[in-house]
């Protein structure tokens, strides 16, 4: 399938994948940082996940399903679309290989389910910092992706993803800075001590 994977480049702030779209294809992210917004439920609450380079989507139009949210470029962004007719053809021939779509999905899934428990986590240090290591690309993941040194990653964002108001994500970010954590600057962030951050994430 990598031989028939078409490359495209996105700008910065262009939609890649449309809720509602049952067509195009199967996704990859070779470079760049992507978000990915659900409208399932309340789409108002903003990003549920950032994609870094290795990130697949898109398995809903395979499986005959619409698309569930939005994919964006955060930055400039270069990606591989696996086309389904390909796709359909090539599974059609190969059935075994089901099961490496199978794995993808469980990939998500996991993640998914991953940001739900992050998300009923009671005290907001601990959430920020489980949200904060999930965001970056590592926290619930079956398969590793490419975390770059900082992640665009503004205060509203973050916010929507705690499920809190931008002051408070704010107070909380500052705070986990003072103790030398995270870095923020500028819209984008740091996980500067990852060991301690999943300390503060995983204590009782």
């Amino acid at each position: 399938m990598l031989a028939n994977l078409h490359e495209q480049d996105v700008s910065p702030g262009v939609a890649m994948t449309h809720a509602g779209d049952s067509e195009g294809g199967f996704y990859g992210l070779i470079e760049g940082q992507i978000a990915f917004v659900t409208t399932i439920g309340n789409a108002g609450v903003g990003v549920s996940q950032f994609g870094f380079p290795g990130s697949w989507w898109g398995q809903g139009p395979l499986l005959g399903n619409d698309r569930i949210g939005f994919a964006t470029a955060e930055t400039a962004c270069r990606i591989g679309v696996a086309p389904l007719r390909l796709l359909r053809a090539h599974l059609i021939n190969i059935p075994g290989h089901w099961e490496d779509i199978a794995q993808c999905m469980a990939d998500l899934f996991l993640t998914a389910e991953g940001a739900h428990a992050d998300a009923i986590i009671p005290d907001h240090r601990q959430r920020l910092a489980a949200t904060l290591l999930r965001l970056g690309g590592r926290r619930h993941r079956r398969f590793p992706v490419q975390v770059p040194e900082s992640f665009v990653c503004t205060q509203e964002a973050l916010a929507g993803a705690l499920g809190v108001a931008r002051n408070t994500a704010g107070r909380l970010c500052r705070s986990l800075e003072a103790e030398g954590l995270i870095q923020a600057r500028y819209g984008r962030l740091s996980l500067v001590d990852i060991s301690r951050l999943e300390v503060l994430a995983n204590a009782d």
